[in-house]
């Protein structure tokens, strides 16, 4: 008997989706790492809008470049903004 609170318990096996592998990338040499070794998505941070600003970070000239790279290997770019909290107007990109 399976429990109602198994999310598997109704569905029937054939829609059950493989969970997509989602990885940090801080540069060019990380995403392609990653994406060579079959991720279906990286995500990253911009020099400007992201907490960790002494982590290795990708600049809004890269943005463009960067999304064509992925999206030519079927991969997906999501974009981590994380700022401190100030009383600062937000930036926008």
């Amino acid at each position: 008997m399976t429990s109602s609170l198994d999310p598997s318990a109704s569905l029937p096996i054939s829609t059950l989706r493989r969970p997509d592998l989602l990885a940090p990338a801080g540069n060019w040499e990380c995403a392609k790492a990653i994406v060579e070794n079959g991720a279906d998505a990286i995500y990253f941070g911009l020099e400007r809008f992201n907490a960790g600003m002494r982590a290795d970070n990708f600049t809004e000239a890269d943005l463009p470049p960067l999304m064509e790279f992925l999206h030519r290997r079927g991969v997906k770019g999501y974009l981590k903004r994380s700022k401190r909290l100030t009383h600062k107007p937000v930036q926008t990109i």
